[in-house]
């Protein structure tokens, strides 16, 4: 069992790991005192404890915008579309040509943002400032429901 307490091999009664990343002993079975801990994390999946669901909270609080806009789109615009009046193969069309759209303005503006060189702002905030009111009003006039009873009217303005 001496051969197996090497720093690469370290494993307790149970098959439990309990050396470190850097080959110090954890508190597992047949471990030290406790867990060493490294004072200069360099990798996300370093961190443990209060640290690692501060930053899994931060990254998942900051999506939650752009989450629940996609969620909005993705559960309720065909259904609005329909309860405004389109048939529903005139509703798919629509929602269709924004999927395109996507799919080709969407890596253009990926594009775009990697060759943005603002050195105070870097490279996607300035992007992120000034989409911010667009994409608002944009969210806003999607779910604007014309007054106009023609579903072909109502189908090119919901395009």
């Amino acid at each position: 069992m001496a051969a197996d307490r090497d720093v690469g091999n370290d494993s307790g009664r149970d098959g439990v790991h309990t050396a470190g990343k850097h080959g110090s002993a954890g508190a597992g079975p047949g471990g030290g005192e406790g867990p060493a801990r490294d004072p200069q994390v360099t990798d996300a999946a370093d961190l443990r404890g209060r640290a690692r669901a501060r930053l899994l909270w931060s990254y998942g609080m900051g999506d939650v915008g752009t989450g629940m806009g996609a969620a909005l789109i993705g559960f309720y615009l065909m259904l609005f579309y329909t309860a405004a009046g389109l048939p529903p193969w005139q509703a798919g069309l629509a929602y269709g040509c924004g999927r395109l759209w996507d799919a080709i303005n969407d890596p253009v503006v990926g594009w775009l943002s990697d060759k943005t060189n603002s050195p105070r702002w870097g490279p996607r905030l300035p992007w992120i400032a000034w989409s911010a009111l667009p994409l608002g009003l944009a969210m806003a006039a999607m779910w604007w429901l014309p007054p106009w009873p023609d579903a072909w009217v109502k189908f090119w303005i919901f395009l």
